[in-house]
């Protein structure tokens, strides 16, 4: 079965090539992102500098032992690559009534917000859930149930699902997002996206830094 983290983090194969062994990890990341033209928001938690020399490595595999090494967490949602420290992780219940938690975890997978180092399953306790680990990724989490529950909440007995525009996650340069079908949860927000795709969905709209909102 294929992982899933998040949003596709699409990088290259060939090795990213680190040379400074005197770098704060904030600019360090930063350089990271900006070498790969990549979005990357840094937590004011992540603190402390290079300790030694990186070896070349994919940029993935880069990424991954950067984040062992200094203790750090990350996450994309599609279009900026987060960076929190990982003893700064969050944990939430959130209340999952009228929603159930299969809609709901289904509705995460369809807009790629899923992410299987982090945690959603249900707590103890009628209709409830348990969230942990990235912040931005608990966000995403409580934004997409608050748009389920209050669409539930406004949906008429007996109405069926529509076409909508949606725009989640999406980039036109790395075509992500804009395109999702999935099990209807009622009638969905209208959003333009920058590509607009037609989707027949009732998936709420995620409301994430996209090209439309940000000048870049």
């Amino acid at each position: 079965m294929a992982e899933a983290f998040g949003a596709p983090l699409f990088l290259p194969s060939t090795p990213y090539s680190y040379t400074v062994r005197d770098q704060g990890l904030s600019a360090a990341l930063q350089e990271f992102g900006n070498n790969l033209n990549i979005r990357v928001n840094i937590s004011s938690e992540v603190k402390g500098r290079i300790r030694g020399r990186m070896p070349d490595l994919p940029p993935r595999q880069f990424l991954e032992r950067f984040s062992y090494l200094y203790n750090l967490q990350w996450y994309y949602d599609g279009l900026v690559l987060y960076v929190s420290a990982a003893n700064k992780a969050q944990s939430r219940f959130l209340v999952l009534n009228p929603i159930s938690f299969d809609a709901f975890k289904s509705a995460l997978n369809a807009l790629n917000i899923s992410d299987e180092r982090y945690i959603v399953k249900p707590a103890p306790g009628e209709g409830l859930v348990f969230v942990s680990r990235s912040t931005r990724f608990i966000a995403l989490v409580d934004q997409t149930l608050s748009g389920l529950v209050a669409e539930a909440q406004a949906r008429p007995s007996g109405a069926v699902k529509g076409t909508v525009w949606i725009g989640v996650s999406c980039d036109p340069d790395r075509h992500t997002g804009c395109a999702i079908t999935a099990p209807a949860f009622g009638t969905g927000k209208a959003g333009r996206c920058a590509t607009p795709t037609s989707s027949t969905t009732g998936l709420p709209h995620i409301d994430r830094p996209s090209s439309w909102e940000q000048n870049k």
